[in-house]
């Protein structure tokens, strides 16, 4: 052992201390830092020992990004803002944890550059990188989270006053009053469709007025006419009576000279 103090693991809480898995991890750490403190050639253990590390850190890595999904998949669905702000401290603190063990990763590297094993700790230094990476982007995901968090609590005060029981009444108030006016704006276009009516049918009914009138007018033309040429046909059978009678004296006195 080299004295330094050992770091915890992300989400090692998640397993009992006397976990068969936690187990393997001390042992594997113990062992490396044995081969750092040794003078003796690496053997083939010592190296499957730092593999066996290195899958111990990318299966931590996989838990991380579990938990990092499964925190977006909660951040979808409408939590109350307390829920929110309790996953974002506790995400919060599984970043400082990572930070730390990135920082104890970093410091066994340093160690490792200055020895003659420098060759069999590059695959701890990208590890390392990438756990780097991994925390600068729970980072950035703690920031936008906290940022949506900020946001849906303001769209729920604005959703509160929007919807509040003061506001639904101005509404319910406004509502009835253009109801009342559409009632009324109903009544005055029935009164002037009626007039309208009115006015069409009287218009009509003066039309039949006049045209009776002329039709009238017409038939006592006609009457008229019928009468003048009675009178004419009259005077003409009188015409004709007299032209007979003076015939028939005339014949008389033709007679009774004879």
């Amino acid at each position: 052992m080299n004295g330094k103090p050992e770091v915890v693991r992300p989400f090692s809480s998640r397993n009992p201390p006397n976990s068969a898995r936690q187990n393997d991890m001390y042992a594997a750490r113990n062992q490396m830092n044995a081969i750092k403190n040794s003078r003796e050639p690496i053997t083939i253990d010592e190296i499957i020992s730092l593999k066996r590390e290195k899958q111990n850190l990318t299966q931590e890595r996989y838990i991380l990004k579990a938990k990092i999904a499964r925190f977006s998949d909660a951040t979808k669905r409408p939590n109350p803002p307390n829920r929110n702000i309790q996953i974002a401290n506790s995400l919060e603190k599984q970043v400082k944890t990572l930070e730390q063990l990135v920082a104890a990763k970093k410091q066994e590297i340093a160690d490792l550059i200055y020895s003659d094993r420098a060759a069999l700790v590059t695959e701890l230094q990208e590890e390392s990188k990438m756990l780097h990476l991994e925390s600068n982007r729970l980072k950035k995901l703690k920031q936008d989270t906290e940022a949506e968090l900020k946001k849906l609590s303001l769209e729920l005060e604005e959703a509160c006053e929007k919807y509040s029981p003061q506001v639904l009444n101005r509404q319910g108030k406004a509502i009835r009053g253009v109801e009342k006016e559409i009632e009324m704006q109903k009544a005055r276009n029935d009164k002037i469709q009626k007039k309208i009516d009115d006015a069409i049918k009287a218009q009509e009914e003066q039309k039949l007025q006049e045209k009776h009138e002329n039709l009238q007018k017409q038939i006592d033309s006609l009457k008229q006419k019928i009468r003048q040429e009675q009178n004419e046909i009259n005077g003409l059978d009188r015409q004709m009576r007299e032209l007979q009678e003076n015939h028939t004296n005339e014949i008389l006195e033709y007679q009774s000279r004879l």
